[in-house]
């Protein structure tokens, strides 16, 4: 993925949204009570709420403890991570924004994805981050509206800047978006690229195919008939490959009958790769634009996190004694195998805002044990 430039100052966002700006002339630091771990512009995260998702944090993952800083290091990341929400809630309310369900619904399928490949439920994660997950449910859900928001109001110099400092051209990065997510049906034969499963010749897996896609195009569910048929491991999760470009991605002899898709639910007929015959169906569609904007909005929101809770940001107050107190204690009681531990700074927009990248590493092949269409080599 590209790692590229901050774009935009904070007091560029400022008119453009009902946003405080986050330097301002710098002021006597103020007298942080007991109470008071963290302060800035205005926003205040409490010693409590630290110290609790520290324990819940803990508890449910010790092996946080060992980010540079130790339990001090924990609580100050803690502490950005709670000032970030409360920067997302406050720009949320003053804009009456309101959550992009289907957004947080992707993303949240997206988290208990990756968990499941690592044999962990939601609820471990939630805990491990100090969060219940309504609460973080919550946060996302803002964090979401905001990048959105941002995203939306981006002027066409601020989209053209951007594409500039990804190094892109506007006439070919949208070949290189992830704009279809599609799921699959693969038969494959023996001799295929890949086939350790299938038994059946080219001619037998070409009329299996066929007699699917026949009964598919009678009302059979797709979804049902790929955990039932197809021969890719994708087969479980009812053949979801998840989004994928147009180019470099996927083989294209996949990826141009998918993008020849019109609309959402439409299927292709039997399309032939060196891996074997193919049903493919259009689940998701994005346009280039949202996707730019999208990438544009997470950008901004970052910068904003980034100087916020940059050390010289004059607004920012640390209330250093509440953040050592007690760093000798006892710790609270800890399961007998640690897990690794999850990251507990100040969140980062998520894939749904990520900037356009080459469809490489937006869009992956599955990888080289799957039977899924791979990576043409000429890409």
């Amino acid at each position: 993925m590209y790692r590229f430039c901050l774009l935009f100052a904070v007091l560029a966002l400022v008119g453009a949204v009902n946003l405080r700006p986050v330097f301002a002339e710098e002021a006597p630091a103020p007298k942080l009570g007991a109470d008071t771990l963290l302060e800035c512009d205005g926003l205040q995260v409490s010693a409590k709420e630290v110290y609790d998702r520290e324990a819940s944090v803990i508890k449910a993952n010790p092996a946080a403890l060992q980010i540079p800083g130790g339990r001090a290091g924990l609580r100050k990341q803690l502490a950005f991570d709670s000032l970030a929400g409360q920067l997302f809630k406050r720009i949320f309310t003053e804009n009456k924004l309101e959550i992009p369900k289907a957004d947080l619904a992707e993303t949240l399928e997206n988290v208990n994805k990756s968990l499941k490949q690592r044999g962990r439920t939601y609820e471990e994660f939630t805990a491990g981050v100090g969060r219940t997950p309504a609460e973080y449910e919550a946060v996302m859900g803002m964090q979401l509206a905001v990048a959105t928001k941002f995203g939306a109001d981006a002027k066409p110099e601020e989209l053209k800047g951007f594409l500039e400092k990804i190094h892109a051209q506007a006439d070919t990065i949208e070949q290189q978006m992830p704009l279809r997510k599609c799921s699959h049906i693969l038969i494959s034969y023996k001799g295929a690229e890949r086939n350790t499963v299938s038994a059946l010749s080219k001619e037998e897996a070409q009329k299996k195919a066929t007699e699917l896609l026949a009964k598919l195009k009678a009302g059979e569910d797709f979804a049902k008939t790929a955990k039932e048929s197809s021969n890719c491991p994708s087969a479980p999760e009812g053949g979801d490959l998840g989004w994928n470009a147009q180019k470099g991605g996927l083989v294209q002899e996949f990826s141009d009958p998918l993008y020849k898709l019109a609309k959402v639910g439409d299927t292709t007929d039997v399309v032939e790769t060196a891996f074997g015959f193919h049903i493919i169906k259009l689940t998701g569609l994005k346009t280039a634009d949202k996707l730019l904007r999208d990438a544009v909005g997470s950008d901004k929101l970052r910068t904003i996190l980034k100087d916020m809770l940059d050390d010289k940001n004059p607004k920012l107050h640390i209330n250093q004694d509440a953040l050592n107190a007690g760093v000798g204690d006892p710790l609270p009681e800890t399961p007998a195998k640690p897990v690794a531990p999850d990251k507990t700074e100040a969140p980062a927009p998520p894939a749904k805002t990520e900037a356009p990248a080459p469809a490489k590493s937006e869009a992956p092949a599955p990888p080289a044990k799957t039977d899924a269409p791979a990576p043409a080599k000429s890409e």
